[in-house]
């Protein structure tokens, strides 16, 4: 019988070794997907789910209404608009443009996003849209828009697992952030995709 550690590490190897089998595919045809990649597709999802950025427009007015009160709550409500936003609102319809059965993007789509490798190759695709979160800078920081992004995802993840209180100024960093997705960059991507926001 195999000692668990024996298990673990056979399944970490395992795991590596898929990960690198899919980084290669995706390396090897990520040209050909950007290309074939259909604006139509992506203008129709936008088109049937008009209402799609709602929910991070409503946790977005809460984070601006409870700053005063609460930096951290606000952090985390401007933090869970901003997430929401780019996984909902820019990443989920691209996979959905990938899949032709509308019944199962709702079931793919979440699975497609948790490999960090497919959503490097989403990412690739909103560059196509004029969206490029790695090379776009966030105001004055100093940082891109996706190296706010990470560094804002730390600071959740200590506020929510581990209870450490988040400053004010990260608070409105946070607020900032989501209004740039919500609105800067949603009206870009509707005036490229031509579609009304």
């Amino acid at each position: 019988m195999a000692h668990p550690d024996e298990d673990r590490d056979y399944w970490y190897a395992e795991q590596a070794a898929y990960d690198e089998m899919v980084e290669e595919i995706i390396e090897g045809a990520r040209d050909e997907i950007i290309a074939d990649f259909q604006d139509e597709r992506l203008s129709s999802y936008y088109r049937a789910n008009k209402k799609l950025a709602a929910p991070a427009l409503e946790y977005l007015e809460k984070a601006k209404a409870i700053l005063k009160v609460d930096s951290t709550a606000s952090f985390v409500f401007a933090f869970a608009a901003t997430e929401y936003f780019i996984k909902k609102v820019l990443l989920e319809p691209v996979v959905a443009g990938f899949i032709h059965d509308e019944s199962v993007d709702e079931i793919i789509a979440p699975i497609v996003m948790q490999n960090k490798n497919f959503l490097n190759l989403l990412f690739k695709i909103l560059e196509k849209y004029g969206v490029n979160l790695s090379e776009e800078e966030f105001g004055d920081t100093g940082r891109t828009l996706k190296q706010e992004w990470e560094r804002q995802k730390k600071i959740r993840n200590s506020a929510v697992h581990s209870c450490n209180p988040v400053s004010k100024d990260d608070a409105y960093l946070a607020i900032e952030l989501s209004e740039y997705f919500t609105t800067a960059v949603f009206s870009h991507l509707a005036s490229v995709l031509n579609i009304s926001t």
